[in-house]
This record gives structure tokens, C-alpha cells and sequence, in this order.
């Protein structure tokens, strides 16, 4: 977890940058659904393909040879920012290239952390995960601020990932092959037998990827760009990043233990009346004029969202077999960010031609969608550890 920090920070500290430097490459907020589609489709890609492999395969060299890439990737940006703005094409390829390892990374990831620590912690070390990567963002996103440059930026994380990569090596040293794939209970081998046969694990995956769907990760960045004053992205953005710091801290010290279904519900209803409060706030332009009424809604939102989605991400990793993990990782990584593009899509069609009311009113109108849908987390264990 240590390790990883750096990377977490260079994370956020890319997203800062990226939001300059898309936004100068298309000239409006179309830039940012694009790229986030782009983003999207290349992680899906990518973790579809490592989550079968890091079951089969060591999975710290999977993980060293994804996060190179993103090094190189992070250099090449750079040295061209250097020269002068990127074309939109050069955008679209090094984006795609960079988040295809990352999807490559993320199972790989999550398979070596489930190595080093016993059975019955592996909910909370994805909890502590989700806590490393709030924590890096927000540090990530500070030191943007103050770097003189993207281009700056971007060279950073490059030698930041490098030192990543040279701890992932030294510490994952010993660590066991991967467990061969077992039969479950007569029905076969592989993630979708576990899937059919384990009930809670099924209802909790179904769940993190509709709510995963509902809950808009791009819809400040593409309201402040479209409609909003440019001194509301600084502190949108910090106050994004604390906000799902803040609830992930929460979920650090609650756990997962007690009555999920309950904390479930309690935090995703919480989530909903924030945005529905925020809608007349909306209308009578107050959200996108005073940065401190747009940062608190931004606070919360993000705070309750964090941590619904992070008690989800916690079951996941703990109800699922080991023999699997690498599979289960990469189909959720693979879907959770086709479903992330669809909806920075759905914004960005929204919001560009119609007006941020008109997104608001839709993110309301999904999340009660959502409740519905998963019929308010039944099923889902009423105590899980």
C-alpha cells in the first residue's frame, strides 16, 4: 500500500493535467466525454484480457510490465506537451494506450493484494486500497497545481511509476503461483459457474455495476467546462477528491461488518436526496456561480457515493474464490468502465446541446432507477464480514 501511494498520487495528478490539455486539444467540453470513452473502452480491453491471464501466471510481472507502459506513456506525453499543444488525434492514441495497461494493471493489482494478506481480510485490504487511492489523489491533484506545466506533470509521474515498479518487484518476491481454477459443485469451472452458484456474490456484483452506471464521476468536469466559471475547477476538483477520501475513510472504520444491506441503503438514499436538493439549486444558477455551494454538493455527493460503491468493491473482493479473482477483477474493471463511459456520454449528449439542469434531472431520475433495479439491495447478506 505504501508503494502504491505514489501511483495513486500520480493518478490524480494526471487527471488535473488531462483536463488542461484535452480541453485545449478539442476546444470544449466534448473533449472530456470523448476521452473518457476512449478511457473506457481501453481499460475494458485491457482488463478483460489480464483478468484471465493473472489467474493462470504470476501476477506481479503482469503488474510490473503494465505499470512500464504507463511510464512510457506518461514520458511520451510529456516530451510532446513540450513542443506545443497535442492533436486531437494524439490525445485519442496516448490515452488509449495508457489505459489499456491500466485495465491490465487493475486485476494483476488486486490478485497480488489478495496474496499477501489472510482470507477473511481481503474486504478490508480493498477497503484500505480504496482509502490509498483518495489519499494519492488528493496529494496528486495539490502537486498539479503547483507544477508549472502538464508537460512537468506528466514527466513526474513517469519516474514516479519507475520507482513503483522497482518496489512491486522487491516486495512480491515469493510470492505462491496462482491456484488452479476448481469445479463448483458439479456445474464447472471458471467465473461464470462461481458466479451461478454463489447467490450474495451474484446480487453484490449486479448491484456495484448499476450503481457503477448511475453515479457520474465525469458530471462536474463537464458542467464547470461547458457552463461554469474557470475558478470553479481548482476547488470542484479538490473538494471532489476529499469527498470520496472522506468516505472512504468512513468505510475504513465501519468496515464491512453489521448490516450491509442496511449501510447500503442508508448511503445511496443519502446520496439521492443530495441530488435532489441540489436540483433547484441548479435552476436558480447558484451551483455554477458561488464555488462554495457547488464544492459541497460536489462533497457529498461524492463522499456517499465513495462509499456505497467502496462497501460493494470491498464484498466483491471478499466473497470471491481466489481462483477466480483475476477473472472476476477484469470483467468488473472491463464493465465498470464501459458502463463509467456510458455515462460520461449520456452527460456529455445531455449537457452540450440541452444545459446542466437538464443532467441533474437525469442523474435523479437514474439513481431511483437504480434503487429500484437492485430492489433495494435484496438479497445482498444482511451480515457479511
Amino acid at each position: 500500500m505504501v508503494i502504491f501511494l505514489p501511483a495513486a498520487a500520480s493518478l490524480g495528478a494526471k487527471e488535473r493535467a488531462r483536463l488542461d490539455y484535452v480541453t485545449e486539444a478539442f476546444g470544449d467540453a466534448s473533449g472530456i466525454g470523448t476521452v473518457a470513452v476512449v478511457m473506457a473502452i481501453s481499460v475494458a480491453v485491457g482488463g478483460a484480457v489480464s483478468g484471465v491471464i493473472t489467474d493462470r501466471v504470476r501476477p506481479q510481472g503482469v503488474l510490473a510490465a503494465a505499470l512500464a507502459v504507463t511510464a512510457i506513456a506518461n514520458f511520451v506525453t510529456g516530451i510532446s506537451l513540450l513542443q506545443g499543444p497535442l492533436s486531437i488525434a494524439h490525445v485519442v492514441a496516448v490515452t488509449a494506450v495508457e489505459w489499456l495497461s491500466a485495465g491490465v494493471a487493475i486485476p494483476a493489482l488486486l490478485k497480488v493484494q489478495a496474496a499477501l494478506v489472510p482470507q477473511d481480510a481481503r474486504g478490508s485490504a480493498e477497503i484500505v486500497n480504496a482509502v490509498r487511492l483518495g489519499i494519492g489523489g488528493m496529494v496528486g491533484i495539490l502537486l498539479a497545481t503547483v507544477s508549472p506545466s502538464p508537460a512537468v506533470t506528466l514527466l513526474g509521474c513517469a519516474i514516479v511509476i519507475v520507482g513503483v515498479i522497482i518496489g512491486v518487484l522487491i516486495v512480491t518476491r515469493g510470492l505462491p503461483a496462482p491456484a488452479r481454477p476448481r469445479e463448483v459443485r458439479g456445474a464447472g469451472t471458471g467465473l461464470w459457474s462461481v458466479l451461478l452458484a454463489d447467490q450474495t456474490l451474484r446480487r453484490v456484483v449486479i448491484a456495484d455495476l448499476v450503481l457503477t452506471f448511475v453515479v457520474p464521476t465525469q458530471l462536474s468536469n463537464v458542467v464547470i467546462v461547458e457552463e461554469g466559471d474557470a475558478s470553479l475547477v481548482l476547488p470542484v476538483l479538490l473538494t471532489g477528491v476529499f469527498g470520496v477520501l472522506a468516505g472512504r475513510l468512513v468505510l475504513l472504520y465501519t468496515g464491512s461488518l453489521g448490516d450491509v444491506r442496511r449501510a447500503l441503503l442508508v448511503s445511496f438514499g443519502l446520496y439521492l436526496a443530495v441530488a435532489v436538493g441540489s436540483v433547484p439549486l441548479v435552476l436558480n444558477g447558484v451551483t455554477l456561480t458561488r464555488a462554495e455551494v457547488a464544492s459541497l454538493t460536489i462533497l457529498l455527493g461524492s463522499a456517499l457515493s465513495a462509499y456505497t460503491l467502496g462497501l460493494l468493491a470491498a464484498l466483491v473482493q471478499q466473497l470471491v474464490p481466489d481462483d477466480v479473482r483475476g477473472a472476476l477483477s477484469g470483467f468488473m474493471a472491463a464493465a465498470r468502465s464501459l458502463l463509467v463511459a456510458g455515462a460520461a456520454a449520456l452527460i456529455t449528449a445531455v449537457v452540450v446541446p440541452l444545459s446542466s439542469e437538464a443532467v441533474v434531472g437525469t442523474v435523479v431520475v437514474l439513481g431511483v432507477a437504480a434503487l429500484a433495479i437492485v430492489r433495494g439491495f435484496a438479497g445482498i447478506a444482511a451480515r457479511t464480514n
